[in-house]
């Protein structure tokens, strides 16, 4: 009936006026005319308020969505979702070897320190606890296959941890990209 629709109405509306109060007041609180300079703490609060209200409208998409989505991209889907999820079993069981064969030598590895190049499989293993620290495994097991980033230059897990991506390798001419590998492309230790 109408009126469960104006009902309902009227509670989405008050929930949105709830919601656009409190972020009113958190804006009010980080505002520099109120409290001076904003440190930066205030503004990582501030910053992070505003993904968690938002994140749900950006982010939340369902396991038919990313397929599609990956198929617009990349043509097809169940490549990338298989190496996704043998990657992170290989990772979160600490599988060395799997895992290292799973990267494009050389591969990226960026830190606070500056970006390397791991140039073998060998390099890897010895490096592995380093690249693939406990910050990465907690990424890593948090994320859902359904939430992972993708775009046309890779996909990639946690917030930019792990890049991968597909690449064409097939040797008849005209015909490269109907053989393609999917593998890591760059490591981003925090």
């Amino acid at each position: 009936m109408v009126t469960h629709s104006k009902k309902y109405i009227t509670r989405r509306s008050i929930g949105l006026k709830k919601l656009g109060h409190r972020f009113a007041i958190i804006a009010k609180r980080f505002n520099p005319l109120n409290r001076g300079v904003i440190s930066t703490e205030h503004m990582n609060q501030f910053l992070c308020t505003i993904l968690v209200l938002f994140s749900s409208f950006t982010w939340a998409t369902s396991t038919a969505e990313i397929r599609k989505n990956l198929t617009y991209l990349y043509g097809e889907y169940e490549i990338y979702e298989s190496f996704y999820y043998k990657l992170t079993k290989a990772i979160l069981e600490k599988d060395t070897e799997t895992v290292a064969s799973m990267n494009m030598y050389p591969v990226r590895v960026n830190s606070k320190s500056g970006a390397i190049y791991v140039k073998t499989e060998k390099e890897f293993i010895a490096k592995f606890e380093s690249i693939v620290n406990d910050k990465m495994v907690e990424a890593v097991k948090s994320e859902k296959f359904e939430g992972l980033f993708a775009n046309s230059n890779g996909m990639h897990i946690g917030l930019g941890d792990i890049w991968f991506t597909g690449y064409c390798v097939g040797t008849e001419s005209g015909k490269e990209c109907e053989t393609v590998i999917v593998k890591v492309m760059a490591y981003n230790v925090k």
